[in-house]
């Protein structure tokens, strides 16, 4: 996959390259903040999406549910995913002692990080 990517290959051989390494292992592949993502992570994703039953990957995707409204084109891309391959969670905020014990395990003060993050789910 490097080897396609550091070549300067189109899209087509570098998501095909990228689905063969994932056939060779297991692979947990993470996509976070997707609510940010451009076209051709999305692309990916979807390409990927569709023929994950053929490796031994499992996907993970992060997203803010606030920041992917009717229009966004993540939600097009996740109605287009196999349902029966696919299973979503959704996370609660944190509450503010949880906030506090994760700053305290990361040596950081707790004070106001609660509001600051507006307990985002993941620090």
């Amino acid at each position: 996959m490097l080897a396609a990517i550091n070549s300067g290959a189109n899209r087509d051989v570098i998501f095909a390259a990228t689905l063969d390494e994932l056939e060779r292992t297991k692979t947990l592949v993470v996509f976070e903040d997707l609510h940010w993502a451009d076209e051709a992570t999305l692309d990916l994703l979807k390409y990927l999406g569709r023929r994950i039953r053929s490796t031994r990957t499992m996907l993970a995707v992060t997203y803010r549910d606030e920041e992917v409204g009717p229009r966004h084109p993540l939600r097009i891309v996740i109605g287009e995913l196999s349902r029966a391959s696919t299973h979503r969670m959704t996370l609660a905020p944190l509450s503010a002692p949880a906030v506090a014990q994760l700053a305290r395990q990361a040596g950081k003060l707790a004070a106001n990080l609660h509001s600051v993050t507006a307990a985002i789910r993941f620090l």
